[in-house]
């Protein structure tokens, strides 16, 4: 047989005012009020709020100017090689690219290969200037 368990409740107190009598509450958020039934950070009106869509909107379109990088890939890579005092074949064995390939890469023939692309990063390329969209050449728009 289940025996019923007790549950403990809780008395609440009705709050009371400095004088020590029964406070008004506020109808809108609750606390004690002197007189009446609102007080003054309750009467201001509040402010209107952006629709949640446009906000999202907002808030990534402010993102995105203030992500404008003026920098190439090419200006990048060429800068972190010779700020750690390299040779291009030894930044392109770093990258784990043949010379061939890390010299189409600065010229914009080629796109970065995300291995490549990673340490880059890791040793310091900003992540802006290597995700920036690959330009498209002339070569490579003609129809069929």
């Amino acid at each position: 047989m289940i025996e019923p368990t007790c549950v403990p409740f809780k008395v609440e107190t009705w709050p009371l005012d400095a004088d020590g009598f029964a406070a008004n509450l506020c109808t809108d958020c609750g606390t004690p009020v002197r007189y009446g039934s609102r007080h003054g950070r309750c009467l201001e009106p509040k402010p209107a709020q952006e629709p949640k869509p446009a906000r999202i909107l907002r808030l990534l379109a402010e993102a995105q100017k203030l992500r404008t990088h003026d920098t190439t890939l090419a200006e990048a890579l060429e800068f972190r090689r010779e700020a750690y005092d390299l040779s291009r074949s030894e930044f392109a064995a770093i990258l784990g690219l043949a010379l061939g390939h890390y010299g189409e890469i600065l010229s914009g023939k080629r796109d970065i290969p995300k291995g490549a692309m990673r340490r880059a990063y890791a040793i310091g390329v900003p992540a802006g200037a290597l995700l920036q969209p690959f330009p498209i050449t002339s070569q490579g728009t003609e129809p069929c």
